[in-house]
């Protein structure tokens, strides 16, 4: 299923950082096509092109929760806020790997294909007010790990913080029927990382789309029955 939106987000960091990468291209109806375009260019101009989302799903005390993951506040877009466990866009010509490369560079997590379980295609649009224009489909996904926060090893120059909530409050979160969540992170402090509470509200959870979060929480919970235990350690 492919949905989207056309909104307008808060203004971004300098985004010149890494313009000429080439990522992989793809048509309004998200055909890939075997051409990439640098970065800078495709986000400057609203370049349909094509990403890979992550979600790692474990199993919490009172159900399926959803890792999440603090953009660094270097990042182009969405600095600092909360998002999907692992993604990034996949560059021309490549494929699943691609998305498996981002899980192992991001959080240190190495999955085999074989652990992931596809949810749909998810059609994003967004105008920043810097006049950036982001418009990419997203092949979504879950895996089923159970391992502990402190267990991952992120790389702080895309990661700053880890965290695991109920995968139902993370969609009633964006849905703004809650204004906050509580809970423990895993956070970088200077040279270290460290464990502590953090209060989320809706404002610093990235904006998706439609019911994406609640399809997102619907699918962890599918997974767990599913899959009782998990694939990946």
């Amino acid at each position: 299923m492919a949905v989207g939106h056309d909104t307008t987000a808060g203004a971004l960091a300098p985004w010149e950082a890494g313009a000429a990468e080439l990522l992989a291209l793809c048509d309004a109806r998200g055909r890939p096509s075997a051409r990439g375009g640098p970065r800078g260019g495709v986000h400057r101009d609203g370049t349909w092109h094509r990403s890979f989302h992550c979600w790692v799903v474990r199993a919490g005390a009172r159900g399926p929760e959803l890792l999440l993951q603090r953009r660094a506040p270097t990042k182009d877009t969405w600095p600092g806020a909360w998002d999907v466990s692992a993604a990034g866009h996949y560059r021309p010509g490549e494929g699943l790997e691609g998305g498996l490369r981002e899980v192992a560079e991001e959080l240190g997590l190495v999955v085999p294909a074989a652990a992931l379980v596809p949810l749909e295609r998810h059609r994003e649009v967004i105008r920043y007010a810097s006049g950036l224009r982001d418009r990419e489909y997203q092949d979504v996904y879950l895996v089923r790990c159970d391992r502990p926060l402190e267990a991952y090893v992120p790389d702080v120059g895309e990661v700053t913080g880890l965290m695991a909530l109920p995968a139902l409050a993370v969609a009633t979160l964006a849905r703004g029927s809650v204004r906050r969540l509580r809970a423990t992170a895993w956070l970088t402090q200077e040279d270290s990382w460290a464990l502590a509470t953090v209060a989320v509200t809706r404002s610093m959870l990235v904006t998706r789309a439609g019911r994406y979060y609640e399809r997102v929480a619907r699918a962890a919970g599918r997974l767990l029955r599913t899959q009782p235990a998990p694939l990946v350690e």
